[in-house]
Parts: structure tokens; sequence; C-alpha cells
């Protein structure tokens, strides 16, 4: 799930063409994420848990914003959108303190499976469905992203490891910076 960091990555990479696959790949992917994650990470399904996730409102309600054309005044200057990821970038680095050694190697196979099989899971679903160029590009690049910053969020919520998400996130983020050139190539290789 790439986030903030997947709109961004995606308009560097693609230009700004794949700025509305990318808006889409990211709604369709948190979607999922408070939804199926928190039955997940809750352990049980429960609609009441699901109802009580803001990100499912907001993503109501700026859609509802985009097909009437009203620009939040909130928006206007950026602020709170541009200030989120900082502030939760902070919360993730102060949990990292409560990595354990033992975590070290899930969070490496972690962060294997999620770039990697990411990657692979991006290229199964283009090879299968045959989207556009643009949206298969959008599609196997967003799905080799980093792990999310919310999973640290839904960590929380539900009294999960919270080190073991912020060092999921951290190393993943490390990591895609290293190996991004080399997917991007694959990823123009393959489409």
């Amino acid at each position: 799930y790439s986030g903030y960091l997947g709109l961004s990555l995606n308009n560097l990479v693609f230009n700004d063409a794949a700025l509305a696959p990318a808006a889409v790949y990211n709604a369709v992917v948190a979607v999922l994420i408070f939804t199926v994650g928190i039955v997940i990470a809750g352990k049980s399904f429960s609609v009441k848990n699901i109802l009580k996730v803001p990100v499912i409102y907001a993503l109501f309600i700026g859609l509802m914003l985009n097909f009437s054309g009203i620009k939040p005044v909130m928006f206007s200057g950026g602020y709170i959108v541009n200030t989120v990821p900082y502030l939760m970038l902070i919360y993730v680095g102060y949990n990292l303190r409560n990595i354990k050694k033992k975590e070290i190697d899930i969070i490496s196979e972690g962060v294997l499976a999620r770039i990697f099989g990411g990657l692979a899971a991006g290229t199964l679903f283009i090879l299968v469905f045959k989207p556009g160029i643009l949206a298969s590009r959008v599609i196997m690049f967003s799905s080799a992203l980093p792990t999310a910053l919310s999973t640290i969020v839904i960590s929380k919520r539900y009294n999960l490891d919270t080190g073991l998400s912020g060092g999921m996130i951290t190393v993943s983020t490390v990591c895609f910076m290293v190996v991004m050139p080399f997917i991007v190539k694959f990823i123009y290789y393959i489409v």
C-alpha cells in the first residue's frame, strides 16, 4: 500500500498522467486495508469496527467533494495534507525503540515479501487483466512500494507490535529506495 509516497513517486517516475491511476490504486487499497486489514488485525469480523474507521468516511467525503467541484478551504494551502505524513513519521520513529532483536529476521522477511511479493502480485494482475500501459506500470510500481504508514495506526489500535510495524515501514522504505531503479527498469521491460 503506497499512501502519500505512492502518489509522489508515481508522479516522479511516470509523470503527471500517472496521478489519476495512482490515486485510484491508493483509494482501492486504502479501502481494503481499512476493511480486510482491520478484520485480520482485530482477529474477527465486526462491521462495528469497520464503521469506526474515519478513512472510509474521509474517502467518501473526498469523492463527493471531487464530484461536486468544491475545494475544501483546509486543502487550499495544503497545510493539513502536507503535515500528516510528517506527524506519522515522528510516531514511526518513536516506536522503533520497541523493536526486539528476534524481530529483525521477521522484518527482513516481511520487507522482501512486501517489495518483491508486491511486485510479483502486481505483475500477475496486469498479465491477467491487461489494463492499459500507464495503468499497468502504476499497478506494478505501487504494488512494490514500501509498507504504508497506516499499518502502525492499525497496530496501535489493535494492540499489536508497533515496533515491528515501525521497523517494517522504516526498513522497507530504505530498501525500496535502493531497489527502485531496478524495479522501474523491470516494469519498463515488462510493459
